[in-house]
C-alpha cells in the first residue's frame, strides 16, 4: 500500500468517525417512562372465553392464581434446598462448595 492510499483511507475513517461522533451527539433521548402506561382494569379484562364474551376468568383472578402458583413453587424450591443441605457430603466437596 502507498502513502497515497494510506492517506486516503485515513481520512475516510475520520470522516465516518466525525460523521458518526455527530451522529450521536445529535440525538434526543427518549422521553418515555412507565409512569405513562395506561393499564387496562383487570375486573373488566377477560381472558379464555372460547369466543364468548360472558365466559371465561377475569384478569384480576388469573392475576391472582399466577401469584399462587408462583408462591408455591418458592416454597417447594425452599423445601427440597433445605433437604438437600441436610444430606450427607464428603468434607472435600462440602469445602469447595463453600469455596464457589
Amino acid at each position: 500500500m502507498t502513502i497515497d492510499q494510506n492517506r486516503r483511507r485515513f481520512r475516510a475513517t475520520s470522516a465516518a468517525a466525525v460523521m458518526f461522533l455527530l451522529i450521536l451527539a445529535a440525538a434526543t433521548p427518549a422521553q418515555a417512562s412507565e409512569a405513562n402506561l395506561v393499564l387496562p382494569n383487570l375486573e373488566q379484562a377477560r381472558f379464555f372465553t372460547g369466543g364468548d364474551a360472558q365466559g371465561g376468568v377475569d384478569g384480576k383472578t388469573l392475576l391472582t392464581w399466577g401469584l399462587a402458583i408462583c408462591l408455591a413453587g418458592l416454597v417447594f424450591g425452599l423445601i427440597i434446598y433445605e433437604h438437600l443441605r441436610k444430606l450427607p457430603v464428603h468434607r472435600s466437596m462440602l469445602e469447595v462448595s463453600e469455596l464457589i
